[in-house]
């Protein structure tokens, strides 16, 4: 049976009542209905009938790809039947405002979780927090587009460059990023952020951002905030080089492509902002293969052809 992926598998057991369950029904951690990376297989509403379809079947043990066994039913009903109301809820509420044409802003500062759900010590936010998972469903349902404004929105950088002025310059902005790091690091990473986004060299407000990312990761209950947040840190910082340690597997990884493969690759590292006005072709023979390499129009193209 499906759950929330097409490629999940289950295994029923019905004389010994064994439910192999793999990746769903989830249990141990609030269900992961959405993540905060796009993934477009992921479906919310056959995780419902995942969790329904479990409760009907009645096993006596579910054994489960992540988390611990669950045994009896009275475990498995309280456990399924709490996961099974928090993914309705927020695929319900998300439903409801996205048709009545109400922002997830909206819904983020208006609703909360049920108390019996946010109380539930099954449905904590170990794994993602549950804002992510609003969000993300409403970028599938309606798009970016979230908002009237959103039509008309400046991008980030640009409001940074119009808000530092407005908030009483960098320094004014600065100070309020450091003092709101304990009591506030959510916000003061923010203040920080519009500092790198006017001047990405800002190194006094980088390390405020990355006091204000610990703040969280220290505080936060979700494992993987933690991890990208600590993970981030540690890149600025050059304590992790991930082009260095993915090295490795891109050499094998492109060892098995072509050469007209490979040379396509070089079009994602054209500089599109340094080629305006530019038109280049030129030939490049590769293990006896000829190859004609043209950029124009800022773009990048590459073909087999003859030299000569």
């Amino acid at each position: 049976m499906e759950g929330d992926v097409t490629e999940h598998l289950w295994v029923w057991l019905p004389e010994d009542r064994v439910l192999f369950s793999g990746d769903s029904p989830p249990h141990g951690v609030f269900p992961a209905v959405e993540t905060a990376r796009f993934e477009i297989g992921r479906n919310p509403d056959q995780m419902l009938v995942a969790v329904e379809t479990s409760l009907a079947l009645q096993p006596d043990f579910i054994v489960p790809g992540h988390s611990r066994t669950l045994r009896g039913r009275e475990e498995i009903d309280g456990i399924m039947t709490g996961a099974r109301d928090a993914i309705a809820f927020l695929i319900d509420q998300v439903n409801r405002f996205v048709l009545s044409n109400r922002s997830v802003e909206e819904l983020l500062d208006t609703l909360h979780l049920p108390p019996a759900i946010a109380a539930n010590p099954e449905l904590q936010p170990y794994y993602h927090r549950w804002e992510w998972m609003v969000r993300q469903r409403f970028v599938k349902l309606v798009g970016f587009i979230d908002d009237s404004m959103d039509y008309l929105s400046l991008n980030q950088l640009e409001e940074s460059r119009r808000l530092v002025p407005l908030l009483g310059g960098r320094d004014r902005v600065l100070a309020l990023a450091e003092t709101s790091v304990e009591g506030d690091p959510r916000w003061a990473a923010r203040l920080a952020t519009y500092l790198m986004q006017v001047d990405a060299s800002d190194s006094a407000a980088q390390a405020v951002r990355q006091n204000a990312f610990l703040r969280v990761a220290q505080t936060t209950t979700s494992t993987n905030e933690r991890n990208y947040l600590l993970g981030l840190i540690l890149e600025e910082n050059g304590d992790i080089n991930f082009q260095q340690q993915l090295a490795p597997l891109n050499t094998r990884a492109y060892a098995t492509l072509s050469s007209l493969e490979l040379l396509n690759r070089l079009k994602y590292r054209l500089r599109a902002e340094d080629a305006d006005n530019i038109e280049l072709s030129f030939n490049l023979n590769v293990e006896d293969e000829d190859f004609v390499l043209s950029t124009q129009q800022c773009t990048e193209g590459h073909s087999r052809g003859l030299v000569g």
